[in-house]
Order: C-alpha cells, then structure tokens, then sequence
C-alpha cells in the first residue's frame, strides 16, 4: 500500500499547526512541514498501511524534527531547578497533571507556547500530539516508535514540565 499525495495533501494543515507547536517560528515550521511532505512523497512506498496516514506523516516529521534539534542544539532544558522540581513532583504516586490544569497555568497562549519550547523534544513532541493534536496515546507511541506506557509517561510528564515552567 503505498501513500497518494492527496492524503499527503489532506493531512497539511495537522502537520502544520504540529510543527508550529514544536518550532514556534512559522518560518521554520513551514520549512519542517514542506521537509515532511517531500519525505513522504519520496517515501511513500514504506506507507504500509499499518497505521493511519495522518499518523505516520506525524513521525516522518517527528524524526526529522528530532534529528534537526539534536543537530543543531544541545536538550534545550539545562535548568536543573525545573528537573528538579519535576522528579519532586513525580515522585509523588498521588500527583498528576491533565491538561485542564496546565492550561489554567498559562495566563496567555503567548505563555503556554514559551513553556513548551523549553520542554525536551521527545516530551513536547508527545504532549501537542496528544493534547494539541488529538492523537491517541497510542498513536502517540506509534508516531515517537514507543511503547504504550512510555507514551503516556512523556506525557504526563511533559505535562508536569509545563506546570513546573509555568
């Protein structure tokens, strides 16, 4: 089964308000979408089918987002306050943070959208999957090539992250 660029096509405007979330630079999330599509029409083929289109077009650009970070830029959080904070935190069995709590964190979206950047990748990618984009946590696992409970896990503590930053 191989990808058609209409489902390419269809799925742009998802792959674009990810790659905002993640960049937070509409000139680099348009570079990163425009990367994304010319490397699923040129890998269409690997497109088997075992997962939706909207997902697997989610990981091409989630690798290629992964591999351009770590390139270009040690993990963008060196604040050792908010680790710390956030292993406090998880070390609690009883906390938690849904996303309801992270927004009522962030007075602006201006706000939000700054905490996200600082996450580390892999815990920013998992938390605008899931809360942003919709995508399951198993679609979320599907798109980083996780497991399930490592999926949920980037994603409760991305979202701790936030709430730390925020």
């Amino acid at each position: 089964m191989s990808l058609t660029a209409d489902q390419v096509v269809a799925e742009i405007p998802g792959l674009h308000r990810y790659a905002l979330a993640l960049t937070r630079d509409a000139d680099r999330a348009q570079d990163l979408v425009q990367d994304t599509v010319v490397r699923a029409l040129e890998r269409s083929d690997q497109f088997r089918g075992e997962s939706s289109p909207a997902t697997w077009l989610h990981r091409v650009m989630y690798h290629h987002f992964v591999d351009d970070v770590r390139r270009r830029t040690p993990d963008p959080v060196d604040d050792e306050r908010l680790a710390e904070a956030v292993e406090d935190a998880w070390r609690d069995d009883a906390y938690t943070v849904d996303a309801q709590v992270v927004l009522e964190r962030a007075e602006t979206r201006e706000e939000l959208y700054d905490a996200l950047v600082r996450l580390p990748v892999d815990y920013r990618s998992a938390v605008v999957l899931h809360d942003v984009e919709g995508l399951t946590a198993a679609s979320v696992a599907d798109v980083q090539q996780v497991s399930l409970p490592a999926a949920k896990q980037r994603i409760r503590r991305g979202r701790t992250m936030l709430v730390s930053a925020l």
